[in-house]
């Protein structure tokens, strides 16, 4: 499902969708993609410092509401509203790019990962959940590109955004990815990114050079064509 059109910029409109939860009417504010977002979610999640700063990670990748799912954390996927990107590349040339933040968290399986240990590899940041349609379509062609890229010194991480763990397991097993991903249900890695180039719809997908810059980013769903020349461009700088 795609987000009401009201709901990334501007006013939600008369309509609440719900006690307690969904769009609430507010005050438009300038069209920044990201600060639009976050003021928006701090009027509807309260003004406590950790409420501000989690709803914010929120903004930038979810669009006005998320029925909650079963066992605890997890989305409906028949109710799930999100951002859907077109799947626009934006690569940056080499001269305007900015350090990446670094990136870390426990994986799926436990395992602790950390964006350091890839210095002076080219890392591939995917932002996906199991209940996200183009995610599903992009699994595929994704861990293609990053069978192809790996000898070229590639590392591929996805980051499990705003999803039941059980579920992106499951995700995981079933489109036989090799590559860890980040469990990070409450969307702290999206935040890290606000100010630079931000994973603003579900599917994203970043691209860092072997400096540790942001080199490209792609909203919504890639495809194996899309995605490996920028892989393999950013990889031959």
């Amino acid at each position: 499902m795609v987000a009401r059109p009201g709901c990334v910029y501007g006013t939600c409109g008369p309509r609440r969708w719900g006690a307690g939860r969904g769009c609430r009417e507010w005050t438009e504010f300038p069209r920044r993609e990201d600060d639009v977002l976050a003021r928006w979610w701090l009027g509807r999640c309260g003004r406590t410092s950790l409420a501000v700063l989690l709803c914010a990670a929120l903004a930038l990748l979810t669009a006005c509401s998320a029925s909650e799912g079963a066992g605890g954390g997890g989305a409906d996927s028949d109710n799930q509203r999100y951002i859907s990107g077109s799947g626009e590349v934006q690569v940056v040339p080499v001269a305007d790019r900015e350090p990446a933040p670094r990136v870390r968290g426990t994986s799926l399986t436990g395992e602790r990962v950390d964006s350091k240990t890839y210095d002076g590899k080219v890392l591939v940041l995917n932002f996906w959940a199991s209940w996200c349609a183009p995610c599903r379509s992009e699994a595929e062609p994704l861990q293609a590109v990053y069978d192809e890229t790996k000898p070229q010194g590639v590392r591929f991480v996805g980051i499990n955004f705003k999803d039941n763990k059980t579920n992106a397991g499951v995700f995981v097993d079933e489109f036989g990815l090799t590559y860890p991903s980040i469990y990070d249900q409450p969307g702290e890695t999206a935040l890290a990114f606000r100010g630079q180039l931000p994973p603003a719809a579900v599917p994203s997908t970043i691209v860092i050079d072997r400096e540790g810059r942001i080199a490209a980013r792609v909203i919504g769903e890639t495809t194996y064509t899309k995605l490996f020349k920028v892989v393999r461009q950013v990889a031959d700088e």
